[in-house]
């Protein structure tokens, strides 16, 4: 919960500025909802992910994060 921009409405800006619309991008977030996560993949995410809410859950989690950077 972003104090000015959701994080649909940054991904779409990155994706729209010539200097940053090649970064990839995970979100990260609370919603589980399935059309914001449709949104953000069209838009260019190259993953969703839902935080987690168990400490074991964030240890796989930080894991994939992790794999994204190999």
């Amino acid at each position: 919960n972003m104090p000015k921009m959701n994080g649909t409405e940054t991904l779409r800006a990155l994706k729209r500025h010539e200097m940053f619309n090649s970064i990839r991008v995970i979100i990260f977030s609370t919603s589980i909802n399935e059309r914001e996560k449709k949104e953000c993949m069209e838009l260019g995410a190259i993953s969703y992910i839902t935080k987690p809410l168990k400490y074991q859950e964030s240890i796989a989690i930080a894991h994939q994060f992790f794999e994204y950077t190999l």
